[in-house]
C-alpha cells in the first residue's frame, strides 16, 4: 500500500513560497506545509488561492495542478484510492491521482478540517459552522450540529467506527456511526488537534496533551506539551512505539507511548 506521511521539509518551504506566497490569517497563521501530505513520493499540496495538485520533489515543479472553489486551509486525506480535500467554498472534493475531479459534495459552509477516512469513499468532515457530516460514496448520509463553539479540530475515527471531534469551547465529543452523541468531555481549553491509538490524544491551546479513554471519555493522563498543540500527535509503529508531537515553540518531541520515559526533543 502507498505510504501517506505528513510533509514538513524546509526544502519545500522555499519552493512553495516561490510559487505563490499565501496571505496570512489570524485564524490560520501557518505556511502551506501544514496543508500537504506525501503520496507515493510526490507532495500533495493545497494553497490559499484554491490551487491543488502534486509536486515532484526532485524536479521542484508541479506534476499537475487544478483550481478549486476556495482557499484550502487543511491537509487533504487519502482513502487508499482517491484524494479528498475541503475548501472555503463549502465543497468537499474527491480527486483522482492524476488530478481529475471525480465529484464535489456540497456542504454549505467552509471546510477547514482534514477529512477523517474510515474506508474507500467513506469519511467524515466538520464545517466551519459546526456541522459534522458523514459522507459515503459521494452522498451525505447524515449531518449533526456539534455542541460547543469556535474552531473545530479535524475529526478522527476510532477502531470501532466512532467519531471524535474537539472544539474551541474546550471539549471533545464522540459520536457513533449514525451520529448519536456517546460522550462529551470538557478539557478547559480549546482543542485544536486529535490523535488516536489505544488512547485518544487531544492537543490544547494551553499547552497540554491529554489522554482520553475512547470508550468512556474518562481522562487518563495529562502531559505538558511546551506550547499550544495545533497538529495531531502521531503514534509510531515498530518495536519502540512513541507518540510524536510538535508544539508552538517549534520543537518536535517524542515520548514512549506508555508514558514511561522522559521525552526527547528536536528543533527542525
Amino acid at each position: 500500500s502507498t505510504d501517506v506521511v505528513f510533509a514538513g521539509f524546509h526544502l519545500f518551504y522555499f519552493f512553495f513560497l516561490s510559487l505563490r506566497r499565501p496571505p496570512r490569517s489570524t485564524l490560520f497563521p501557518y505556511t502551506t506545509l501544514f496543508r500537504s501530505l506525501v503520496l507515493g513520493g510526490d507532495v500533495v499540496l493545497g494553497l490559499w488561492n484554491g490551487e491543488f495538485g502534486t509536486v515532484d520533489p526532485g524536479q521542484m515543479r508541479w506534476r499537475w495542478k487544478i483550481s478549486l472553489d476556495g482557499a484550502i486551509r487543511a491537509r487533504p486525506a487519502f482513502d487508499g484510492r482517491e484524494l479528498w480535500v475541503g475548501t472555503d467554498g463549502g465543497g468537499l472534493y474527491e480527486i483522482g491521482r492524476k488530478g481529475e475531479v471525480i465529484r464535489r459534495v456540497e456542504l454549505g459552509s467552509p471546510v477547514r478540517t482534514t477529512p477523517a477516512v474510515f474506508g474507500e469513499g467513506d469519511l467524515a468532515v466538520v464545517t466551519r459552522d459546526g456541522l459534522l457530516a458523514r459522507v459515503r460514496g459521494g452522498r451525505i448520509l447524515w449531518r449533526r450540529k456539534l455542541p460547543g463553539v469556535g474552531t473545530y479540530a479535524s475529526p478522527i475515527f476510532s477502531g470501532t467506527g466512532r467519531l471524535a471531534v474537539g472544539d474551541g469551547s474546550g471539549a471533545v465529543s464522540q459520536f457513533d456511526g449514525n451520529g448519536a452523541l456517546i460522550w462529551r468531555t470538557a478539557l478547559g481549553s480549546a482543542v485544536h488537534a486529535l490523535g488516536g491509538g489505544e488512547m485518544l490524544w487531544a492537543g490544547t491551546e494551553d499547552g497540554r496533551l491529554i489522554a482520553i479513554n475512547p470508550v468512556t471519555g474518562a481522562l487518563t493522563a495529562t502531559l505538558k506539551a511546551a506550547g499550544a498543540v495545533h497538529s495531531p500527535p502521531l503514534i509510531t509503529d515498530g518495536p519502540t512505539r512513541r507518540m510524536v508531537w510538535a508544539a508552538r515553540d517549534g520543537v518536535v518531541r517524542a515520548l514512549d507511548w506508555k508514558i514511561s520515559e522522559k521525552p526527547w526533543g528536536w528543533r527542525p
